[in-house]
């Protein structure tokens, strides 16, 4: 038979190595202290290989056969060793046993970290107060009390605060306790001092009037605060402890028409907390179990004890108590069964594996490390699937049910901290005033006198909230402008400190504050403090990691801030995030992310700023994708394949208009990265032809709808795309249509006139400007084919305007019947039968135009002789004289090259001058302004992007715009050449 220590041994190699070190003491002194006791007589009263009936009492025996000191805690260390060890073994035998002869795993679960808790609790007690009284006789102990301030299961490490009694003797005290930290990191686990530490600077101990002081003027750390909440006697004075709750931690609880400051810094602390935990994405290389669930679990649980009065300090305990007070039971246990998992998941994998938080699962060598926490917690492998990845499937599953429960309680506790705020009160009383005039004091200046004594926390959503109504917002920027230089400045920096260690909050404070963009007084404010911001940025340490986290968590408002800030502002920013700083790989692409945000907005338009701005707010997480495409298509796409499902006409508008920005938006980005102006100009129309035809859908069964019938239409409307649109060309911030009907029918002409007028009304509020053509002939958006016809058959000197109009129109909305039936009775007779009448009079008016032609100031692409418009025109002719319907987009070219192989290389020539020009055009509208006059000095983003750059890298604008008027000078060379040659 293998004597007891060879057996632990054995039995220890199941666990985790760091518990080699508890072997370790062990075998160091084991053969010494089973000496001493067997020679005085003793071993009978102590057990070494067996669970020990009074921890406390066996350790006084065993340190009484130990002499001198030295002797006496290395036994005492021995003796903990075994006792723990033994203790973990025994209970892992204890709870494959439950777990065989149950299927309720998680009852399991909870009765064996409950269990263990207090079993580890019990021996750290005995330890720890053995240790103190041979370090310091009990006549020469001031009065204390150790009290355990963190999980009681923990084994890694062990979380007190020391209250003591402030008296002389205090200093004896710690000496000892520094002697006891000694000893248990030796023997046991870390010691954390985490009250004294942030109470008094040095010793280990601190009074109640300590804490008094620095806890009366203002919250400081929530995070203190909460420790002192869930503290829970271990050693010491119980009548210390009474009273520490009672004049300490009791004015953290709710108390109706009491003072509640104190209180409301504690929530405003854990709400910022927990929000800031629920926003950071689950990631799927690594988990742990603190930040993915147990903080959150017991932040909530924590805040809401304060509320109810719940005076328990252990989170099974606090959750059962709130389950009978409060009237959120689901919430409640969904909490409870997660927490019960993922305690038990941390506990065995600290036992078994090792003492970390962070759990790595893209390792070769750490993922196989889940399989004996599976095993042990009564996973089996199924098929081909291990257990551990069916235990990891259960972690996922676990942490995204309470992440899907925790909003609601967050909520309520939002409700709750409203209506006890200071602040609540504090807004309506001067709103209340400002409306009647009344209001005298100055609303900056007393504001931050009453945050101050919130430095700390980080929740201030219904403070900002508050700054979202005009009255206050007005009055705070008006104040402060008020008061003189020195005084402004002053109080401007107040605001930084109270808000200095939350990035979000001030962040989200600069946006608001310029808000208005139209108000000088906002505007200057803004700059003020965007001053200080910047910087107090530069100031702050892991500044790019700071910003980048509040990027990655929050994409909207960083890019709702980068959107207020003018060249210099950006430039200045942008340095931030080139600090040389550690960053994992995968905070090192979220600042690539970052800096390439603010490359699009230092080299976009407003115009092509306005989408991003538009779409962002709703959408944020496409910030994380500019530079994936194909993420914000499908993005996109969902939002297209959606509008169905919404039984709402209104909410259907609405995200059809999202997915038209989304798209130009993506067409944009596309532009911007190099893509060919062929290919941007596909998926610019595919996506404005989605938006119109399914517009036209949308509001025409509105008005089915509001008139309760159906209007029969067959074959008989169309809507035919005019101009840019009409030529597959992309960026155009107007859209001209055609809307014909082939009806004498009033009825029918009304039904369409409204469906219409409601396109119209939505396409405005979009931003799109609409334009119908032939409507200044007829004084409305539709107009019937008897109509056209009749205009036509009156031939007017300018009639190929309208010609042209119709020739290069493409039908968006409509049936192939009525293309047929718009080509047979208008296109046909009009257009290609009197093609004669057409060419000249084409013909006349572009050597009209080009005689009396005077440039601009500046540089035209569109309307610069041999530009954009020569280029149609010529087309147009060409379109007339072969009879050619296809739109003029890049496949035009080709057609007419077959046709006119006599003119082939010149219809080449004028296809890469199209596509150029065109490009030069798409670039310059999405980084300079969405106009057809460029100007050189706005130029250099467009060089760059078609690369006329010089050796170095640096853009040659001069060098494009002479290229651009080399290419005008040849267009207008064929031009010419071609109508000579039609001529002849």
């Amino acid at each position: 038979m293998r004597d007891p220590l060879t057996n632990l041994k054995e039995q220890a190699r199941k666990l985790g190595n760091h518990n080699q070190k508890y072997i370790h003491a062990i075998t160091s002194h084991i053969a010494a202290l089973t000496e001493s006791l067997e020679e005085q007589g003793k071993i009978d009263q102590v057990h070494l290989w067996l669970p020990a009936h009074d921890v406390l009492e066996e350790m006084n025996t065993v340190a009484a056969v130990g002499d001198p000191l030295r002797q006496k805690l290395d036994f005492l260390g021995c003796y903990y060793s075994l006792q723990f060890l033994q203790m973990n073994l025994r209970t892992l035998d204890v709870l494959r046993f439950n777990l065989a002869s149950t299927s309720d795993r998680l009852s399991v679960y909870r009765q064996f970290m409950r269990q263990s808790g207090d079993e580890i609790r019990q021996l750290q007690a005995a330890y720890m107060k053995k240790l103190l009284d041979l370090f310091i006789p009990a006549e020469d102990q001031p009065e204390f009390c150790i009290c355990g301030v963190g999980t009681r299961a923990d084994q890694d490490d062990i979380d007190v605060g020391i209250i003591d009694d402030g008296s002389k003797r205090r200093k004896t005290l710690n000496a000892a306790v520094g002697k006891m930290s000694s000893e248990v990191l030796r023997f046991a686990s870390s010691f954390h001092f985490h009250l004294s530490e942030h109470v008094r600077g040095e010793g280990y101990s601190a009074s109640i009037p300590e804490y008094k002081v620095i806890l009366e003027k203002e919250i400081r750390d929530f995070v203190i605060i909460a420790e002192m909440l869930g503290a829970a006697h271990i050693i010491g004075s119980h009548g210390l402890m009474k009273r520490f709750k009672e004049e300490i931690t009791e004015r953290y609880f709710y108390h109706q028409d009491g003072d509640n400051r104190y209180h409301e810094g504690y929530l405003r602390g854990i709400l910022g907390e927990v929000i800031s935990l629920l926003a950071r994405p689950l990631s799927t290389n690594h988990i742990h179990p603190k930040d993915d669930g147990l903080r959150i679990i017991k932040g909530i649980a924590s805040a809401k004890k304060t509320i109810f009065g719940v005076k328990d300090t252990n989170a099974w305990d606090i959750i059962a108590q709130l389950k009978k007070r409060d009237r959120m039971d689901a919430e409640y246990e969904e909490l409870e069964e997660t927490l019960t998992f993922l305690e038990i998941f941390r506990y065995m994998y600290q036992l078994l594996v090792v003492q970390e938080e962070d759990i790595l699962l893209d390792q070769e060598h750490t993922r196989p490390n889940i399989e004996p926490v599976a095993r042990t917690l009564g996973y089996e492998d199924r098929g081909a699937v291990s257990a551990g990845t069916h235990l990891l499937v259960d972690y996922y599953e676990w942490i995204r049910r309470t992440r899907r429960c925790v909003p609601a309680l967050i909520d309520d506790l939002k409700s709750h901290l409203e209506s006890t705020s200071i602040f609540t009160s504090m807004f309506e009383e001067i709103e209340a005033k400002l409306g009647t005039g009344e209001y005298r004091g100055n609303f900056a200046v007393e504001l931050v006198d009453a945050l101050r004594f919130f430095r700390g926390t980080t929740f201030w959503d219904d403070v900002l909230e508050a700054f979202e109504r005009k009255a206050l917002l007005t009055r705070f920027i008006s104040d402060i402008e008020s008061l003189n230089e020195k005084e402004s400045d002053a109080v401007i920096q107040r605001y930084f400190d109270w808000v200095s260690f939350d990035l979000l909050s001030l962040t989200n404070l600069l946006v608001i504050l310029c808000r208005d963009g139209t108000d000088p007084c906002s505007q200057r404010l803004f700059q003020r403090f965007n001053s200080l911001f910047t910087k107090c940025l530069s100031q702050f340490p892991n500044i790019t990691y700071r910003m980048a986290l509040l990027f990655y968590l929050y994409p909207g408002v960083v890019n709702s801030y980068l959107g207020l800030l003018d060249s210099p502002s950006l430039r200045s920013f942008m340095g931030l995030l080139t600090q040389k700083e550690a960053l994992t790989d995968e905070m090192s692409l979220v600042v690539r992310k970052l800096v390439g945000l603010c490359n699009l907005y230092h080299v976009s338009s407003h115009h092509f700023r306005r989408f991003l701005q538009r779409i962002t707010p709703k959408y944020p997480e496409c910030l994380h994708d500019l530079d994936n495409i194909d993420r914000l298509r499908q993005l996109s796409k969902g939002m297209f394949g959606d509008i169905k499902n919404l039984s709402n006409f209104d909410e259907k508008k609405e995200l059809l208009g999202d997915y038209y920005d989304l798209e130009f938006f993506a067409v944009g980005l596309e532009t911007l990265n190099g893509v060919a102006s062929e290919q941007t100009n596909l998926e610019f129309t595919e996506f404005s032809d989605n938006y119109i035809h399914t517009l036209f859908d949308i509001c025409k069964q509105e008005v089915d709808e509001e008139h309760r019938r159906r209007v029969a239409t067959r074959d008989l409307f169309a809507i035919y795309a005019a101009g840019g649109h009409a030529r597959e060309q992309a960026y155009d911030d107007d859209y001209d249509m055609i809307v014909l009907l082939d009806s004498p029918s009033d009825e029918v002409l009304t039904y369409a006139t409204k469906i219409i007028a409601k396109m119209n009304t939505e396409m405005i509020r979009r931003g799109i400007l609409p334009h119908y053509r032939f409507a200044e002939h007829f004084a409305r958006y539709v107009i019937t084919l008897d109509e056209m016809e009749h205009l036509f058959e009156d031939e007017m000197p300018d009639s190929f305007i309208d010609k042209s109009q119709v020739l290069c129109s493409r039908m968006v909305v409509g049936s192939r019947r009525f293309e047929q039936k718009f080509e047979k009775r208008i296109i046909r007779p009009y257009i290609f039968e009197k093609k004669a009448e057409y060419l000249t009079q084409m013909m006349a008016e572009m050597e009209a135009r080009h005689s009396t032609f005077v440039g601009p100031d500046e540089y035209d692409i569109k309307e610069n002789l041999g530009g954009l418009r020569d280029i149609e025109m010529i087309l147009l002719i060409y379109k007339a004289k072969f009879e050619v319907r296809q739109p003029i987009c890049s496949l035009i070219f080709e057609t007419l090259a077959a046709l006119d192989t006599h003119h082939s290389p010149d219809i080449q020539k004028l296809c890469f001058a199209f596509h150029f020009l065109k490009r030069v055009r798409d670039i310059y509208r999405l980084t300079a302004a969405a106009v057809d006059t460029i100007s050189i000095e706005y130029l250099a983003d467009t060089a760059k992007i078609l690369n006329f750059v010089d050796a170095d890298g640096n853009p040659e604008p001069q060098r494009l715009m002479e290229r651009c008027l080399a290419i005008n000078a040849e267009v207008k060379e064929i031009t010419h050449r071609q109508i000579d040659a039609l001529r002849r």
